[in-house]
């Protein structure tokens, strides 16, 4: 390898090595569940709209729920291992809790409680495949607050 060659080599493998550090992802590990809540206002005031940064998930909610336009709120990262809880924080006041109540092949088992500083509104169990989006809502004013929900499992 030539000097310029090695020197490149030793660029790009620093910065690969910086890029892997950076950001805020904690590590995972085995067994954890990466649980990323995005939150999207959906509302009958105003014009047909569909935030652009939903992307692809802007059409699904379009065909799942009866309201003229979906803007993206805030969107949330937390690991959980199995038998935790990780909770967020909701933009209408509430909270949404998270506890991983199994992991099984490409299956996880999740309790949710979504609450308000009074107790519990509702609260529910659903199964979620490695890398799916489920969504749930909750009301919020006149408005409803959509919670698009993605499971991920550690490597």
């Amino acid at each position: 390898m030539t000097e310029r060659g090695y020197s490149w080599f030793v660029l790009t493998a620093a910065l690969l090595f910086v890029l892997g550090l950076s950001g805020s992802r904690e590590a995972l590990a085995a067994g954890d569940v990466r649980v990323r809540v995005t939150q999207i206002k959906a509302s009958n005031v105003g014009g047909d709209a569909v935030d652009r940064a939903l992307g692809d998930l802007g059409r699904r909610l379009k065909a799942k729920y009866r309201y003229r336009n979906f803007t993206l709120v805030g969107v949330n990262s937390q690991s959980v291992g199995q038998g935790k809880s990780a909770s967020y924080s909701l933009a209408n006041g509430m909270t949404l809790t998270v506890k991983v109540i199994s992991v099984e092949d490409n299956n996880i088992g999740l309790a949710l409680t979504i609450s308000t500083g009074g107790g519990a509104v509702t609260a529910f169990s659903v199964r979620s495949r490695n890398g799916a989006t489920f969504l749930t809502n909750v009301p919020w004013g006149q408005d409803m607050l959509i919670l698009a929900i993605r499971t991920t499992l550690a490597k």
